[in-house]
């Protein structure tokens, strides 16, 4: 009992610090997006939104919003 109460904060840990990274990870993004908008660089603006769009679901799959299913796909 006390190896899997054990484990389970060791997942909820490794979780956290997960979901912590993505969350930096997009937070920096949303940054250098503004940056380039307030330099007019339109082109990388996009490819910034783009990798905001990809991060978006794992950060729901972090936060147990978004679950993986058998064929690959995603389902709330």
């Amino acid at each position: 009992m006390q190896n899997t109460q054990n484990s389970n904060r060791t997942n909820t840990l490794k979780d956290s610090e997960s979901l912590l990274d993505l969350l930096s990870e997009r937070l920096l993004l949303w940054d250098r997006q503004d940056a380039a908008h307030a330099a007019g660089e339109w082109h990388q603006t996009l490819t910034l939104e783009q990798s905001i769009r990809s991060i978006s679901p794992r950060i729901r799959q972090a936060m147990g919003l978004l679950v993986s299913t058998r064929d690959g796909s995603s389902e709330l």
